[in-house]
């Protein structure tokens, strides 16, 4: 079937660089926050490091989880503007993720504060327990905030103005650095509170982040229509039903990767401590590539809402192809960093020969799925913008565990590839993963533009 798109294709690549650039970026600025803990923490003891990183293994992954659940605020939003609904309606969608995220927060709040419980299961003296237990129960204050956050971004990434929330998430980095500077180490006449200020320092910029975002919200004369209305506030079950039918999926296929991942890396372990370190490097690396398509992916999801809930099905297709091939744009870009410069970037993170030729031949295999990673990723996003995560989940679940880790310790343990072999693995269920979306997304997209032709039939 012969496009005809209103728009050209160009234009629509455009729109998602325009849209994206400013997400991209605030990803870039929320994952620095995590590269400056681990730097600090680090530097003022190996105890306060491990606890730190391990309180993060415990609930970072079900952070990521309410994250993606009430983010799916962001593609109802997208089609309720792009349908013309009214700025109240609009606001309503925030409103009911604003209440799900917090009640997630709530029940979050008390896991952080016991989680500690289960660290001996995992090896971890009593020292290093109890510091994350100081850490954790200075960090789950923070996590209304960070929910907060998250609603807000989601609504401005879903009206199309990522701008502010690029502005905040530099905040928040600022006032982490400084944070932990000040209450880690006990500079400008605070105490030293080592892994216990970690987790106040992040307390501090989730509520910054949080408060800072509302107040520009309101001292907005545009943005505070949306919330103006008492109707706003107004509570529908069917509202929240459909936030929570769309963003669980969501979520699930986050803890998939999330958890693929961190097994990836406790079985690298078994090939011992240089190329253990070594492959912590290289993922170090790929999470912050990553940035780029994930950022790029909420960019598509607004554009493609927004011709959905214009009913312009034929223009919804085109912006996902567009959104395709602004991410194999990109994704060839940090390939080709990560695979020309593998030895200097190794280089940066430490000093060990050793080390650095693992790290190098690692990061090959990092730069040949950056383009599995940002299709997937990019084809998550045309999907989210369909309103489809059902299905996208469980091709999640059959690429990344079915597939990729059992071919990865199949590859590196039965048939002697060792790290290599594991890396491999997790590239073809990334690619696995990025063909179940594409045929999905072609499935979906015609299945509309036929209703379009049928209704205009």
């Amino acid at each position: 079937m012969t496009l005809l798109p209103e728009t050209p294709f160009l234009t629509e690549c455009s729109r998602i660089v325009r849209i994206g650039i400013p997400i991209v970026i605030a990803q870039l600025l929320n994952i620095s926050m995590g590269f400056v803990d681990t730097v600090m923490t680090g530097n003022y003891s190996a105890e306060t490091l491990a606890a730190v990183s391990s309180s993060q293994h415990m609930v970072m992954p079900l952070i990521m989880f309410i994250a993606a659940v009430i983010s799916a605020g962001q593609a109802i939003t997208a089609q309720y503007v792009g349908a013309g609904r009214t700025k109240t309606s609009i606001g309503r969608v925030s409103v009911h993720s604003l209440l799900i995220g917090i009640c997630f927060s709530i029940l979050l709040v008390v896991y952080a504060r016991f989680s500690p419980i289960f660290l001996p299961f995992f090896g971890f003296k009593p020292p290093v327990i109890n510091l994350a237990q100081a850490y954790l129960n200075a960090f789950a204050w923070g996590l209304p905030g960070t929910v907060i956050f998250i609603v807000f971004a989601s609504f401005f990434a879903g009206i199309a103005r990522p701008m502010l929330t690029m502005a905040v998430s530099l905040i928040m980095l600022l006032m982490n650095i400084v944070g932990n500077y000040t209450l880690i180490y006990g500079r400008f006449g605070f105490p030293e509170m080592g892994a216990e200020g970690a987790g106040w320092t992040s307390t501090l910029a989730a509520w910054a982040g949080a408060v800072t975002i509302l107040i520009l919200t309101a001292s907005h004369k545009e943005f505070r229509k949306y919330f103006s209305q008492k109707s706003a506030y107004r509570l529908y079950r069917s509202l929240i039903g459909q936030i929570l039918k769309l963003g669980t999926p969501s979520g699930f296929s986050i803890i998939f990767e999330a958890t693929m991942f961190a097994v990836f890396s406790l079985l690298m372990g078994r090939f011992g401590v240089i190329v253990l370190s070594g492959s912590q490097i290289a993922l170090s690396c790929a999470s912050i590539t990553f940035m780029i398509p994930l950022g790029l992916s909420f960019a598509i999801t607004t554009n493609v809402g927004f011709y959905m809930g214009q009913r312009r099905y034929r223009q919804a297709r085109l912006a996902g192809l567009a959104g395709y091939a602004v991410s194999i744009g990109c994704s060839l870009f940090s390939a080709s960093i990560l695979i020309l410069f593998n030895r200097q970037i190794a280089a940066v993170y430490t000093q060990n020969a050793e080390v650095i030729a693992i790290t190098a031949g690692l990061l090959v295999f990092a730069g040949i799925f950056q383009l599995s990673d940002a299709l997937q990723v990019a084809g998550m996003g045309i999907l989210r913008g369909y309103k489809d995560t059902r299905i996208p989940m469980l091709s999640n679940l059959v690429s990344y565990w079915a597939v990729g880790m059992t071919l990865g310790v199949l590859l590196g343990f039965r048939f002697g590839l060792q790290a290599e072999g594991m890396w491999i693995g997790i590239i073809i269920g990334l690619s696995v993963a990025a063909i179940l979306h594409g045929l999905r997304f072609k499935s979906v997209s015609n299945r509309w533009i036929q209703r379009e032709s049928s209704l205009s039939g």
